[in-house]
């Protein structure tokens, strides 16, 4: 049933089969609800305060960026992440996703143009990239991406103006979700202390026994 090409979405068919239901007409509501479920996947939305959402030039002629993003599975399915891409607006073709020092311990991560300011493992995504990524059906995952690039960011992108990237999330049957970020552009070394950071402000809160960041998010839905 092609509902973009005719503009019905799934939802407006689950109003009219109730409508007709209420007429006395048979309709296998449950159907639909199948064709909902098999039409969703994952739920990308920006979180964090401005902070956790930059764009970093450095002396070494780097471009760093930081992003905080919450990934939800509202299918009825669970997901598998194989990869996050961004689409930077200017060339920058060696950019990747940041690893930990090499022979580091701690599995913490730095940012340079943050200064000596780690993040730990636990609040970074960078980690399950590339790795057995899978997210739980009903489940949320939310954390803090760090990426760059050995790259002299064009002038024409000024101190403090916003920046919107299209990230990608590649998902298993070849599926593609993507959302556009908006990122503030510091054309200047910056160093903070773990102090001077907000907390971040997230969509969800997980439970804090949770130790891969995950939050069920099934009770919200049921509410919708």
């Amino acid at each position: 049933m092609p509902h973009a090409r005719t503009g019905v979405t799934l939802s407006s068919l689950r109003t009219i089969g109730a409508e007709l239901q209420g007429w006395g007409v048979p309709v296998e509501l449950q159907y639909v609800k199948n064709m909902d479920a098999a039409n969703r996947g994952l739920a990308l939305t920006q979180t964090g305060n401005d902070p956790d959402n930059s764009l970093f030039t450095t002396k070494s002629v780097r471009v760093q960026l930081l992003t905080s993003l919450a990934i939800a599975n509202i299918s009825d399915r669970d997901i598998k992440l194989y990869d996050i891409q961004v689409a930077l607006p200017f060339d920058a073709t060696d950019f990747h996703w940041i690893q930990p020092p090499a022979g580091a311990t701690n599995h913490q991560y730095e940012l340079p143009a943050l200064g000596e300011c780690p993040f730990e493992g636990s609040e970074v995504l960078n980690s399950r990239l590339g790795r057995k990524f899978l997210i739980h059906s009903g489940l949320s995952v939310e954390g803090l991406l760090l990426g760059e690039a050995q790259v002299a960011l064009p002038p024409t992108f000024r101190h403090r103006s916003t920046m919107p990237i299209e990230l990608t999330a590649f998902a298993d049957n070849a599926r593609r979700y993507a959302i556009v970020i908006i990122l503030r552009v510091e054309r200047h070394d910056q160093k903070h202390k773990p102090t001077d950071r907000l907390p971040r402000r997230r969509l969800l809160e997980p439970d804090e026994h949770d130790a891969l960041n995950e939050c069920d998010i099934r009770s919200m839905l049921a509410k919708k």
